[in-house]
């Protein structure tokens, strides 16, 4: 089990041609990624702006800003970067039991009892929300994570991930900013549960705090 601080910033491809960004960079590994979220029937989470996904069959993790908990969705919408994440190997262990009880200091959600996925599932009223199969090349540098994520739905994204070695925010969106700026490249705000809920229930994804810019949705259907 783990707790951590996760910065990132994504962006949609435009013409496909990432030469220019991963050219030099140490390719890691092609993998496909399963992501299985969930929520309660009505999204309380999604509209907290609180993720809940199992990937691949082997970690739930659970993702949130915890400075936008209590925040309107309009002072929230262009400031999807931040994060705290917490993940949970599956089968559930007992030594995850403390990182839970972090968990609840800021979120309000269930220990379930039997220590299982399945009874945290039932404990919390969880139910699919959407399901995100891509397929994922990744790369890595000294300071950055980056991954190239290919949805046969949505097209392709490249994702910027701070590793290390930075001291404020701003040091890392300088260094994407300087590593994006050949590219045709357009920034994308939002996440891809967004993305997946806008075509499956509308009506829920207006409810979230990161919804789709304006100048997103009309390049999307230009394309």
């Amino acid at each position: 089990m783990t707790k951590s601080i996760e910065i990132e910033k994504k962006f949609r491809v435009v013409d496909g041609n990432l030469d220019a960004v991963v050219g030099r960079l140490t390719k890691g590994s092609d993998t496909r990624v399963v992501d299985q979220y969930y929520d309660t029937l009505d999204g309380h989470y999604y509209q907290q702006g609180i993720f809940i996904r199992l990937r691949n069959n082997r970690s739930l993790d659970i993702k949130f800003n915890p400075q936008h908990l209590n925040m309107d969705a309009s002072q929230t919408q262009f400031d999807h970067i931040f994060c705290h994440e917490y993940n949970f190997a599956v089968p559930f262990a007992t030594t995850s039991i403390d990182t839970f009880h972090t968990l609840q200091e800021y979120i309000d959600i269930k220990e379930p009892t039997p220590y299982t996925f399945e009874q945290f599932l039932n404990a919390n009223q969880l139910a699919p929300l959407v399901c995100l199969d891509k397929k994922r090349t990744s790369y890595v540098t000294d300071t950055l994570l980056l991954a190239i994520d290919k949805f046969e739905e949505f097209g392709t994204f490249i994702e910027f991930e701070a590793k290390k070695g930075f001291e404020h925010m701003k040091d890392f969106l300088a260094v994407v900013e300087s590593m994006t700026k050949n590219v045709n490249l357009e920034p994308f705000n939002s996440g891809y549960v967004e993305l997946a809920l806008r075509k499956t229930n509308e009506v829920l994804y207006n409810k979230g705090k990161y919804l789709l810019t304006e100048e997103f949705l009309t390049s999307r259907s230009a394309a």
